[in-house]
């Protein structure tokens, strides 16, 4: 088949970025055509992942480069309009109704409705090409419920030919009028078992090395975790945390690490945004990872970061709050779970405190999750996916 992707791609930092990512992967892999439509290279600078010369080559293909052709806006300083927009929706369209010109895809698939399923729903129109839409947890928490948005992005998951979701949300769609048959899950899971599987314990000389990844903000336990740091003794174990943080709260904290001396006393080291493989890399040379999420507004987000920390053999220091949602995976996984919503810097402290005193000379990696397993079962429910939208099109 041939596919056209009209998402949030690589250098886009996120989840949804790398869930796209690893899908137009396996897409290809299966041996189908790929053409990636996004506005990756104009995210902003706070939101934008560093690659280096060897991670651009891959977003054309992981495993085999120029496997899947990539196509994004540009900034053009001639569109300046008053009052000013970046005009993703109509760019995206335009490049959209190029490529189908030249490439006449099969069908298209666009994960997140603003802008680009709303673009996928108007070039189906235009086209006649079916479009599946894959909402995410901002849509129907945030987005979708917004009275500016709503009645659009009803249209947009009435008129798909598919919606992938879960069945939690059936209700939802069945309330604004999408039939149950065209509702679909695809169970995709973006952790390639020869990128996030366990190797070797990381090396301890005396440094429990510790590391946190992902956006800023108290949600994000930002504040806790400064707060807890500033306050750890150099009568406890020895910690380092390295941060892989950006976002646009992330100047404000920059200051206040600096004004802490955080930096200076190696306890944090900071780090730009890096891409998905870079993150397996650093998560296997730390001895435990950091994953604080507690009072997020959005009750349905399911974040991916357990799954590729305890798929790699590394313990958590997470909250209740995402303990809960990953029961059966935390459990069992060696994890620090840190009681009580929301989260107080004292209690991340005596977290800290007892995760470094752990012994992590010479011990054996292991994982309760077998990310192989889920990889390859993954690939199995993608190529099931693309048999519904093969019998649709009949």
């Amino acid at each position: 088949m041939r596919i056209l992707m009209i998402v949030k791609y690589l250098p886009i930092q996120g989840g949804v970025s790398i869930q796209n990512y690893w899908l137009a992967q396996t897409f290809a892999e299966l041996g189908h055509e790929v053409v990636v439509l996004t506005n990756a290279n104009e995210v902003e600078e706070e939101y934008r992942i560093q690659l280096s010369d060897d991670d651009k080559s891959k977003l054309t293909g992981f495993r085999k480069v120029d496997s899947i052709k990539v196509i994004s806006t540009e900034l053009d300083e001639n569109e300046f309009h008053v009052p000013y927009s970046k005009a993703f929706g109509s760019k995206l369209l335009s490049l959209g109704l190029e490529i189908v010109e030249k490439f006449h895809p099969d069908f298209i698939y666009a994960h997140y409705v603003e802008p680009y399923g709303v673009v996928a729903m108007n070039l189906s129109a235009i086209t006649g090409i079916p479009y599946t839409i894959k909402h995410a947890g901002s849509d129907l928490g945030k987005l979708s419920l917004l009275p500016q948005f709503k009645t659009l992005h009803e249209q947009v998951y009435r008129r798909a030919s598919l919606v992938v979701t879960q069945g939690k949300h059936h209700s939802y769609f069945d309330k604004i009028g999408v039939r149950t048959e065209k509702l679909t899950v695809l169970g995709f899971k973006p952790w390639p078992a020869d990128v996030f599987a366990p190797t070797e314990p990381a090396r301890y000389e005396g440094v429990c090395e510790l590391l946190i990844y992902g956006k800023t903000g108290r949600s994000k336990g930002t504040d806790q975790l400064l707060d807890a740091l500033s306050l750890y003794g150099k009568d406890q174990p020895p910690i380092k945390v390295t941060a892989y943080w950006g976002g646009k709260h992330f100047l404000k904290y920059k200051e206040k690490i600096l004004s802490l001396g955080l930096i200076e006393r190696k306890l944090l080291e900071l780090r730009p945004y890096v891409p998905h493989w870079r993150i397996a890399e650093a998560v296997k040379k730390s001895h435990a990872v950091l994953y604080l999420e507690n009072n997020f507004k959005i009750s349905i987000h399911g974040p991916g970061i357990p799954f590729e920390v305890l798929g790699s053999g590394r313990p958590m220091v997470t909250t209740e709050e995402i303990a809960c949602k990953y029961s059966d995976l935390i459990e069992e996984s060696n994890s620090e779970i840190i009681k009580g919503t929301p989260l107080r810097a004292e209690d991340l402290l005596s977290s800290l405190s007892r995760i470094a005193q752990r012994d992590y000379v010479d011990k054996k990696v292991q994982s309760n999750i077998d990310l192989s397993d889920l990889y390859f079962k993954g690939i199995g429910n993608v190529e099931r996916f693309l048999l519904k939208v093969q019998e649709l099109q009949r």
